[in-house]
């Protein structure tokens, strides 16, 4: 912040001045988490294994979205689809087993059991935390593999602030944002908002069918929050309005007509949270959202000589989907025991699915659940966390999970962690109640599915080494995944009729196992130099009736941060992904390969600030090695392969990105 003297007025930039401007994997170091936690720490005091994304990492990296964010992370794997977006695994099990919350709040709309990361925009974030292995016990369902949990800025810290953001890519990215802030004495408002542009790209340009879609959204947040006598009450608002447009081929032989596909998405969440400090040992909160979420398709017939265009009439041709979400939870903590610590506390979720393809309509789906964790420290280097969680829920057997995570620090250098953790996967509405029939699909689901069942081992070891102005560190962690009764989208071959599409089905199926391990490392040279790097390996065995097929996957990646004459900071970013072999099974056990072959990614940006710090610009260019689709291998039924290829970028392009800020104090 630079403070103009004689007056009252400041500048705060989204990236401070030049001590804060350690490099980023250092300062990541320092930042306090939440997730999983009775209080605010650092990653490494923390009982899990957390990564964490700092705000300052998102800046570098020129990240516009969570896609973008998580990219270059370890032992994450993304995989785009030109309309649904972009989808993840970590630890090679798949997003739909990774819970994703927004200040602790799981975010709804999954379609084929993926959230699209790119809707999660990240221009008001503060961090981004990651926690590997099951968190079922804190988050019930979807949670089996970890969770990411995104922090928003919600406060301001002077009586006016503001920052303005503009966003450019070669490819036809064109984003605008900005945000306020107020606060005074006990009340703190936040808005923010803005819109985001993508025209569409093709490998040779076209004048209407684009590979990757045009693609508009607009957001918003708003946030209050009141503080008084140990007091704090808070209320945040986001919303999201996107819409995908895929225009069609013109149809031969003529040319005179195309049929468009048009995709909307409307979101909107509203949050109350109520928390109280009792005393210095105590505290209770309850925090109670609700969140709609709707998905519109429609399919148009476009005259295009006289530009008009129609709804279609076929079957399932224009469809609309509801999800309403309910999430109350509420939690007393004890902290600052020297030897005991503890947290107990309810989670109510209610969500219903309404739409032409959910059988009757309308279906809804309760789970109730009390759960409960403490710490002990039995010496003062060793912390011992046991945590249990019941629930009830109104559509499936629900188990009861426990965990037990345990922290061993091993002097000054080192640090010890291992968990083990029971966790599940709750069939979702669509997957039990799905009814969905036209002329290319016939997709059902199955009310008897029941719930996927695991156990998780993890175990790291963690080394910080500092000499000097100079850090070292190292870590080294190995994990174990025993999926049971994995939910797949099957052929069913009783379904089918002459004349009508193959018929596919949920149905609990196969054995999945997941295992290996994850090697990083860093030096941090003062304020002017980071390297970090890496690699992990992920072996996944999959039982099919009750034959054994084993695939394995690496990663390497390489980062960079340097600091040149505290002028301007350089940033390179590298990963490596191997090819990703796995299998897939139909309903007459036909077991069949799949792959999606190797390739690699690089970034590299610069950030510099301008006129006395008024102004950041990060700018350089991404997807150095001009990856733009890969060779893949996807089963397309019961006999034979689809062998074609994945969309993964869209090229090598130029970016840039300009903020300023101001702030009244």
């Amino acid at each position: 912040m630079i403070v103009f003297h004689g007056c009252c007025l400041g500048l705060s930039m989204s990236v401070q001045g030049q001590k804060d401007s350690v490099v980023m994997q250092a300062q990541a170091s320092t930042e306090a988490v939440i997730i999983g936690q009775y209080a605010p720490t650092n990653p490494e005091k923390a009982v899990h294994a957390i990564q964490i994304i700092s705000a300052k990492q998102i800046e570098a990296m020129g990240a516009q979205n969570l896609a973008n964010a998580l990219q270059f992370q370890p032992n994450l794997r993304l995989q785009q689809d030109n309309i649904l977006g972009a989808g993840l695994s970590m630890q090679g099990v798949g997003g739909e087993n990774v819970k994703i919350l927004v200040d602790g709040v799981p975010i709804i709309g999954r379609q084929n059991g993926q959230l699209d990361l790119s809707q999660i925009l990240v221009a008001d974030v503060e961090r981004i935390e990651i926690i590997e292995g099951p968190l079922s016990v804190q988050f019930g369902t979807n949670a089996l593999a970890g969770a990411i949990n995104i922090i928003r800025k919600k406060k301001a810290t002077h009586f006016l602030e503001g920052q303005f953001n503009t966003y450019y890519e070669a490819d036809g990215h064109y984003n605008v944002g900005g945000s306020f802030g107020f606060h005074q004495g006990k009340h703190n408002l936040t808005i923010s908002g803005g819109r985001n542009f993508f025209q569409g790209w093709s490998p040779v340009d076209t004048s209407r069918n684009k590979l990757w879609k045009p693609k508009e959204t607009y957001y918003g947040a708003w946030a209050y929050s009141f503080e008084a006598s140990g007091w704090e009450l808070s209320y945040r608002g986001d919303i999201l309005k996107e819409l995908i447009v895929d225009r069609g081929i013109p149809v031969a032989p003529y040319n005179e007509y195309a049929f468009d596909n048009y995709y909307h998405t409307n979101r909107l969440s509203n949050t109350v949270s109520l928390r109280r400090q009792i005393n210095t040992h105590w505290k209770a909160e309850v925090q109670a959202s609700y969140s709609d979420y709707k998905h519109i398709r429609n399919i148009y017939r476009k005259d295009l000589t006289t530009i008009s265009y129609l709804l279609t009439e076929n079957p399932g041709d224009q469809d609309t989907t509801n999800i309403h979400s309910l999430n109350i939870r509420g939690s007393l903590i004890k902290t600052g025991g020297k030897r005991v610590n503890f947290e107990t506390g309810f989670d109510i979720n209610v969500e219903s699915d309404e739409g032409d393809r959910i059988l009757d309509g309308v279906k809804k789906v309760g789970d109730y659940a009390l759960y409960s964790s403490a710490e002990w420290k039995p010496i003062e280097n060793i912390t011992i966390r046991p945590g249990l969680r019941y629930a009830y829920n109104t559509s499936y057997g629900s188990p009861l999970t426990p965990s037990l995570n345990v922290r061993w620090k091993l002097g000054d250098e080192a640090t010890v962690r291992a968990s083990y953790a029971k966790g599940f996967r709750a069939p979702g509405l669509k997957e039990l109640y799905l009814d969905f029939e036209d002329v290319n699909h016939n997709v059902v689901g199955n009310p008897s599915l029941i719930a996927e069942a695991s156990d998780n081992l993890n175990g790291s070891l963690n080394i910080k080494h500092v000499i000097g102005s100079q850090i070292l560190k190292s870590s080294v962690n190995v994990y174990f995944n025993d999926i049971r009764n994995q939910i797949t989208l099957a052929r069913n071959p009783s379904g089918d009729s002459p004349g009508k599409p193959l018929s596919y089905q949920y149905l609990n199926l196969n054995r999945v196992q997941t295992y290996g391990t994850a090697v990083q490392g860093s030096w941090n040279m003062d304020t002017s130099l980071t390297i970090g790097m890496g690699a992990g390996y992920t072996e996944k065995h999959n039982v099919f009736n009750d034959q054994d097929y084993f695939v394995g996957s690496g990663e390497i990646n390489f980062t960079i941060f340097y600091r040149w004459r505290n002028i301007c900071l350089f940033n390179l970013f590298l990963k490596y992904l191997g090819k990703q072999p796995d299998y897939t099974m139909d309903e007459n056990k036909i077991v069949s390969p799949t792959f999606i072959d190797s390739y690699s990614l690089a970034d590299f940006t610069l950030s510099k600030k301008f006129f006395k710090d008024k102004i950041m610009m990060t700018t350089g260019f991404k997807n150095l090695f001009d990856v733009k689709n890969i060779y893949a291998q996807t089963a397309a039924g019961v006999h034979n392969m689809d062998s074609g290829t994945a969309s993964v970028g869209t090229g090598r392009n130029f970016f840039i990105k300009l903020s300023f800020g101001f702030a009244v104090l």
